[in-house]
């Protein structure tokens, strides 16, 4: 199981030969997932952005095929504790990725993304750079 991240599902949307590329071959590797929070990310960029009824639709069309990991309270409970972690070591990572994160970690899933700055902070997180 490989988690997208909201960067490469977004560049899925905006038809990026590269993120095309990345999927066909993740594909064939893994299933592909995504996280509630990354559908959060898609539909709310799709409402602020100047054609907000056709991106919402094709936000939802490109979540339909996948399944999408929800945040509960096990997840809660694993964001919790990195967060107090990198507070005390005076890092940041903003919390929609640490939500992102604490779902991925729950289900085993490596994080599919080019935000390789942000997560590389959270430890024991897998990432594959699209």
């Amino acid at each position: 199981m490989m988690c997208l991240d909201s960067d490469i599902l977004v560049a899925l949307l905006r038809n990026n030969p590269e993120a095309n590329a990345a999927i066909k071959r993740f594909e064939e590797e893994d299933i592909l997932v995504t996280t509630s929070i990354s559908s959060f990310e898609l539909f709310n960029g799709a409402l602020l952005s100047s054609s907000p009824q056709e991106n919402h639709r094709e936000a939802k069309s490109l979540l339909s095929r996948l399944e999408v990991l929800s945040f509960g309270q096990r997840e809660a409970e694993v964001v919790s504790e990195i967060q107090a972690d990198l507070m005390k070591k005076g890092k940041q990572v903003a919390i929609k990725d640490l939500f992102i994160a604490g779902i991925a970690l729950v289900a085993k899933a490596p994080v599919v993304t080019r935000n390789v700055k942000d997560f590389k902070r959270i430890p024991s997180l897998d990432l594959i750079k699209w």
